[in-house]
């Protein structure tokens, strides 16, 4: 089957979801994103990025925000690799902090603190990515073009639900979020950061198995 790229079809699309969303019919956004994701339509990555917008100025449930996020960035992802790295950090920012939206870590599920991590994962990927010049040649990680306050807000959230964890007597759960900080924030300045992380952990661990002996 063809692609559609009639710009009507694709200003249609944003305009039911736009509707939808004032209406706030929650359970039939998500049709439409499959829809505009589908390969028949393959809606313009534009299109993705004003139901992002519409749904971080409304007050959406936090799964819907979640949901329409995560589909532009992963639209962006497929399709751009020379994207915005600016307004892609901003908006990883809303996604982190929707899928961490539980206050406390011992209401949370599995399935939300997998979801959250795996989260991380994939922007310590494009941290961790190499990219190239105009030739073709490596010049370094993309953490270069990665904000740096955005980079140390992830760091230092990991951090914090880390300790949260901890306080909850979860050391298993505490040790992922507390290593994942410091992976991230190997491309964070100052490294002081990363460095007064390490040492803390390092006490952390050290207290842990003097209460298991």
């Amino acid at each position: 089957m063809s692609l559609c790229k009639d710009p009507v079809v694709h200003q249609s699309i944003y305009l039911e979801f736009e509707i939808k969303v004032k209406l706030e019919l929650w359970a039939e956004l998500e049709a439409i994103i499959e829809y505009a994701e589908s390969t028949t339509i393959q809606a313009p990555i534009v299109i993705f990025e004003r139901m992002a917008d519409i749904v971080t100025r409304n007050n959406c449930p936090s799964e819907v925000v979640f949901l329409t996020i995560r589909s532009a960035l992963n639209t962006i992802l497929k399709r751009v690799p020379d994207f915005d790295m600016r307004r892609f950090s901003q908006w990883f920012r809303i996604l982190i902090r929707t899928s961490m939206v539980t206050s406390s870590v011992t209401t949370r599920t599995t399935d939300d603190e997998t979801r959250s991590l795996g989260l991380y994962r994939q922007v310590l990927s494009i941290l961790d990515a190499p990219t190239a010049n105009a030739d073709g040649a490596t010049q370094g990680s993309a953490a270069g073009s990665y904000p740096k306050s955005e980079i140390e807000w992830l760091c230092v959230t990991a951090w914090n639900r880390g300790c949260e964890w901890w306080g909850a007597g979860r050391t298993d759960r505490a040790r992922e979020w507390c290593e994942m900080a410091v992976s991230v924030g190997h491309h964070a300045d100052p490294s002081d950061l990363v460095k007064q992380m390490r040492e803390s952990y390092s006490d952390m661990l050290a207290g842990d198995e003097m209460k298991v002996q």
